[in-house]
């Protein structure tokens, strides 16, 4: 019996890694760097057993550089396997990790964490993107909506405003071009904040009072 305990042991830990090692951060490797004061690029790649919806938290072992983990990206697609996140202006270092938690509970504790990522720099404002992210400038520009921490870029139209792969699983095509320049950036508005949506409402009701008010007047002068 003693014999197979340390085989089994052995078979426990391989699982356990396995488990864990679901999901694999590509970029920001851990010689890579993002920008801060803008959105950035992120890939990974993922397995099917994998979690379909995953929310992903920036933390850093450094608390005085940045106290507590925080939400970077809400209740992503899993399988999509990249997204463009909001890194806001923290402090120049290295050390900062990205964590995968589950998106409904959001705990982060470390035996809940489904996945961390190796620990990468972050670079100033202004700093030129990393080669390897696909981008060629880092879009900051100031919109109260897109400057929220936790608002990801939707995947659809990735040559105007997202640059992912068409492919996500692909390890070998080059990531599309973002440079900030189409003109649906400046316009975007996440589908949490349905502006249209709000318009038509608003000009519904204003037909609905204007309306009222001529039928009133009607039966009052008659």
């Amino acid at each position: 019996m003693s014999t197979f305990a340390p085989l089994l042991r052995l078979l426990t830990l391989l699982f356990l890694v396995n488990v864990t090692l679901a999901f694999d951060i590509t970029f920001p490797a851990p010689t890579n760097y993002w920008v801060a004061c803008g959105w950035n690029n992120m890939t990974w790649r993922s397995q099917s057993s994998d979690p379909s919806i995953v929310t992903i938290m920036l933390t850093n072992t450094n608390k005085t550089l940045l106290n507590d983990d925080f939400e970077i990206g809400n209740a992503l697609e899993g399988a999509d396997n990249a997204a463009m996140v909001y890194v806001p202006c923290l402090p120049a270092a290295d050390g900062y990790a990205l964590l995968f938690v589950n998106a409904s509970g959001y705990d982060h504790k470390p035996e809940k964490v489904i996945y961390t990522s190796n620990e990468f720099g972050i670079k100033p404002k202004g700093s030129t993107p990393d080669p390897a992210s696909g981008q060629s400038s880092i879009p900051n520009r100031y919109q109260p909506y897109l400057e929220t921490p936790g608002i990801v870029l939707p995947q659809k139209g990735p040559s105007e405003v997202t640059n992912t792969t068409t492919n996500a699983n692909s390890t070998d095509g080059a990531l599309p071009k973002l440079d900030g320049s189409a003109d649906t950036f400046k316009d975007f508005h996440p589908t949490q904040h349905n502006a249209a949506a709000s318009s038509m409402t608003v000009v519904g009701d204003v037909l609905f009072v204007v309306v009222v008010a001529a039928f009133t007047a009607l039966v009052v002068t008659s």
